[in-house]
């Protein structure tokens, strides 16, 4: 599991404006930003945890890099629909599990008394391409 939080900087191109529309009926979009990205998992199954070694998740947080775009169109005043693709770039160096099943079993006969967890320390970079569509509501706000 991972999770992306960061500004993101957007740059969107107007077009079909009218006086309905000042800011445009449609417009293309494309951003960039940097942030954080968190990589949680599970250690694994009855080997990775038990009663007494209750390890739930382990995390690692690190730099990040997003960029995105798209293309969003209103179909009425204050109703727009959209459609973007995002791309988060993040490397995690500080990963351990149990890769190759070496740490003795959570359970030896029927107690919860199992041995040490052994722990392959890896790496993992994520490269990933969400893609995203949508409506959104627009409300005019004036003081």
């Amino acid at each position: 599991m991972g999770i992306y939080v960061g500004p993101n900087f957007l740059i969107r191109y107007p077009m079909a404006i009218s006086e309905a529309y000042p800011n445009g009926r449609w417009f293309p979009y494309v951003g960039i930003g940097v942030g954080a990205h968190q990589m949680a998992q599970r250690p694994g199954a009855q080997r990775g945890t038990g009663f007494i070694r209750a390890i739930t998740e382990e995390r690692d947080t690190t730099i990040a890099f997003l960029g995105v775009g798209g293309i969003k169109a209103h179909l009425f005043k204050y109703v727009s629909v959209f459609a973007e693709a995002k791309y988060i770039h993040a490397h995690h160096d500080n990963l351990t599990t149990d890769r190759f099943g070496q740490s003795a079993d959570a359970f030896v006969g029927g107690c919860c008394f199992g041995g040490d967890l052994v722990g392959n320390r890896y790496e993992s970079t994520i490269d990933t391409i969400f893609a995203h569509a949508g409506m959104s509501i627009h409300f005019d706000v004036r003081p």
